[in-house]
């Protein structure tokens, strides 16, 4: 038992990444219009200590909230706070993880779900937020991109990747004042004005690219290295995604998706995650 609860302790200690109040307002500037008369949750937030509860709480009437609520975990007890603009209100839970039936009640209240979630436990907060149908804006690492169901779920159109991606993004701690992560981007269902980033294509030269050794398709190592007059099968880099245009490529999946031994290998080299994309005209 002692032993469960100091694993159990180290994990909620690597989870503790308090997001800066700069990152959240890079992002969330652009869809202030959409929380017009909606009911904001913050499903993993102490709102004593979040920097997402300080930014909407002092922007609660200037984006028309309908409400705003907020809950934690906590080993010990844990409590929700809400505030719907004049006053505020403060239950107790008895630990506050976002899949305690309390934390549900509470979700079915929201409109939007704004946070962000402890990354070990990134793929069932999103499974929750798919099953219950909720609107969400939340902050993760581009790896999780990297599992078989969170990229199903992207590949199906059922989440998109924000404005802010691939960030290497500063986060306070409980033991340091500042750590900073890699990676990192914004997950949402809001909606977004069309973002395709134009990239620079060159022409393919047969000489330049290699196939991998398990699956036919050329290896491309950055996105600037896509060739724009190849018709083929191509393996990109999970960074691709955030440039990704639906109208001249397809996603054909993940390399863990298409063959047996989950990752491509390149001259006796196993590679990391490739997406295979091809042109569609």
């Amino acid at each position: 038992m002692k032993n469960q609860k100091l694993t159990q302790a180290k994990i909620n200690a690597y989870d503790e990444f308090y997001t800066q109040r700069k990152t959240i307002e890079k992002e969330l500037k652009y869809y202030t219009e959409q929380f017009r008369n909606k009911v904001i949750y913050l499903n993993c937030d102490n709102p004593l200590k979040s920097k997402f509860w300080q930014y909407f709480y002092d922007n609660f009437h200037n984006f028309k909230l309908k409400e705003l609520i907020s809950s934690h975990y906590c080993e010990n007890g844990s409590f929700s706070m809400s505030y719907d603009g004049d006053f505020e209100k403060v239950k107790s839970l008895k630990n506050g993880s976002f899949n305690d039936i309390e934390c549900f009640e509470l979700l079915e209240r929201a409109d939007i779900v704004i946070t962000n979630p402890p990354f070990s436990k990134f793929r069932e907060f999103l499974r929750v937020l798919l099953v219950m149908n909720k609107d969400f804006l939340i902050l993760g690492q581009v790896n999780m991109l990297s599992t078989k169901e969170t990229f199903k779920h992207y590949k199906m159109g059922l989440f998109k990747l924000g404005y802010n991606f691939n960030l290497n993004t500063p986060f306070d701690t409980p033991f340091k004042k500042e750590v900073a992560m890699g990676g990192i981007c914004w997950m949402t269902t809001l909606k977004m004005q069309e973002d395709i980033k134009e990239i620079n294509f060159i022409e393919y030269d047969e000489q330049r690219y290699r196939k991998y050794d398990n699956y036919d398709a050329i290896n491309i190592n950055s996105i600037r290295e896509i060739p724009k007059d190849y018709k083929g099968k191509m393996g990109v880099p999970i960074t691709y995604l955030k440039y990704h245009n639906p109208r001249e490529y397809k996603i054909v999946g993940a390399d863990f998706e298409l063959i047996d031994e989950h990752r491509f290998i390149l001259d006796g080299k196993r590679m990391y995650m490739r997406v295979v994309i091809e042109k569609i005209c």
